[in-house]
C-alpha cells in the first residue's frame, strides 16, 4: 500500500471579504475552500519560478546580444577614435 505524503496544517489570516471570494470560487468549482487555496498556493508558486526563469533568460540573451554587438562595434569605435584624434591635430594645427 502507497504511503500518503505528510501534510501540514498551517493558520492563514485573511479578510472576510476574501474568505468568501474562496469559499463562492471553490463552490463554481465544486472543490472545498481547502483545494482550491492549496491549488492556488501550488500555481502561483510555479508561475512565480517560471517568469523568473523565463527572466533569467532573456537576461542572458541581452547579455549575449549585447556582446555580440559590442565585438562588432568595436572596429567602428576605433575608427571613430582614430577620426577624433586627426580632427584634434588638424584643428590644433589650425590655431
Amino acid at each position: 500500500m502507497a504511503r500518503r505524503k505528510p501534510i501540514r496544517q498551517i493558520n492563514l489570516r485573511i479578510s472576510e471579504e476574501l474568505r468568501r471570494k474562496l469559499e463562492a470560487a471553490a463552490q463554481e468549482r465544486r472543490i472545498s475552500t481547502n483545494e482550491l487555496m492549496r491549488q492556488l498556493l501550488e500555481d502561483g508558486l510555479e508561475n512565480e519560478i517560471k517568469a523568473k526563469q523565463s527572466l533569467e533568460e532573456r537576461v542572458r540573451r541581452l547579455e549575449d546580444h549585447l556582446q555580440k554587438g559590442v565585438q562588432v562595434s568595436k572596429p567602428s569605435l576605433a575608427l571613430t577614435e582614430a577620426e577624433r584624434q586627426q580632427r584634434e591635430q588638424e584643428e590644433g594645427g589650425n590655431t
